[in-house]
């Protein structure tokens, strides 16, 4: 049930108040009613009990309600005031309502008081209400803020710890990547020497078993460096030098390489790039390391039909490299994770390739330290990886 409008009247003389009392009723206005004839009264009244609503009657030989604005302020802050007073004091109502009061209402149209009253208290409602939400925001902001600062300060303390570890894994693989180097080196030395057979002649099934050898530390050595490369692009510790090169004379220098292994798998292989250069700021060696890993991929997973190289550039911004394949394909399963570390896609016998499933990571990784990147299409006809890197390297990547 709603209740009554608890209102006080000041200033308000005998006639005054039954006038307001009976327009109040007519209006269909529910309340109660108070009075203080004075400042002083009215004062005290609102320290014993705030009113909902304060009705001043303006009076020029009894009570100044302007002077009372100003107190009003101060007593009861927020509670809606309206100002009664005779047709002579029409010229005060400007300053009535800029000194606080809500609505300004003459004696001879005391119609108006009634949804006056009602329009005042639906206002201050709104108010009330609005100053709750601003208070549950206000509060539902500092707490988020506090929330956020918390959480800031877990997430800095645990970068701060991985940051610990990466660089103690990086110290770790160095220190690993040199003490492997040295036997390796001296495996791959010794064993090209004897193949060479410097050291004497060798029978078919000795070449058979160093050539095991030899094969067997370079793959190995080629894992050392991949591991290292992957920690110390994560680490953010990964050199980029670049340089004005040509991407033709890149891709055809790669090619090169490669076209050799093509022709003893029986497989053919295109290469297709511009008739002139395509001149472009990265870095020579990582590019080459992406399509030489792309090859390698591709020529493992190929056994029968070949393997192509496209370079060119549908936008001026990037050269697009794209290496296609007629191998196995990849299962839509699979193609999700063929870029995560360690992964290594099945051939059909169920056998693993050879390598350590490092290839596709780190090309993409490199990719996206030289400011491009690399994905993976693939249907039963073969697959095909797309390279896109910018002509020029994007001002962070630089």
């Amino acid at each position: 049930m709603e209740k009554d409008i608890d209102i006080l009247l000041v200033g308000a003389g005998p006639k005054a108040v039954d006038a307001i009392d009976s327009e109040l009723r007519r209006a269909h206005v529910r309340f109660t009613a108070r009075r203080a004839s004075s400042e002083r009264e009215f004062l005290e009244s609102c320290r014993t009990s705030r009113p909902d609503l304060v009705l001043a009657v303006d009076s020029e030989a009894t009570f100044d309600a302007i002077a009372m604005l100003a107190a009003a302020r101060e007593v009861c802050p927020g509670t809606p005031l309206i100002v009664v007073a005779p047709p002579s004091g029409e010229y005060i109502a400007i300053e009535t309502l800029r000194s606080g009061a809500v609505d300004y209402i003459l004696t001879d149209h005391l119609s108006r008081l009634g949804p006056s009253v009602e329009r005042a208290m639906k206002e201050a409602a709104a108010a009330r209400a609005k100053e709750t939400a601003d208070r549950a925001l206000e509060s539902y902001r500092l707490d988020l803020e506090r929330m956020v600062q918390e959480r800031t300060d877990e997430l800095m303390e645990a970068n701060r710890g991985l940051q610990v570890e990466t660089e103690s894994r990086i110290r770790f693989l160095a220190s690993m990547s040199h003490e492997l180097r040295v036997p390796l080196n001296s495996i791959i030395g010794f064993s090209g020497v004897l193949l060479r057979e410097l050291a004497g002649p060798l029978n078919e099934e000795q070449v058979r078993q160093l050539s095991m050898v030899y094969a067997s530390g370079r793959q190995l050595i080629g894992v050392v460096d991949d591991v290292l490369d992957i920690s110390s692009i994560e680490a953010g510790r990964a050199e980029v030098v670049n340089d004005t090169v040509d991407a033709v004379e890149v891709v055809r220098a790669v090619c090169d390489e490669v076209a050799p292994l093509t022709g003893d798998k029986g497989l053919d292989f295109a290469l297709n790039t511009p008739s002139g250069p395509m001149w472009m700021v990265t870095d020579r060696s990582r590019m080459a390391k992406i399509l030489r890993a792309l090859l390698d991929n591709a020529l493992k997973f190929t056994e029968c039909g070949g393997v192509s190289v496209t370079l060119d550039a549908p936008d001026p911004a990037y050269i697009r490299l794209v290496v296609a394949d007629t191998g196995v394909g990849i299962t839509p399963e699979q193609l999700p994770h063929v870029f995560d570390e360690f992964r290594q896609v099945r051939k059909p016998d169920g056998t693993r390739p050879p390598g350590a499933g490092l290839g596709l990571s780190i090309c993409r990784k490199i990719a996206m330290l030289l400011g491009g990147e690399v994905t993976a299409a693939s249907s039963p006809d073969g697959s095909s990886f797309q390279v896109l890197l910018p002509v020029t390297p994007p001002e962070e990547v630089a």
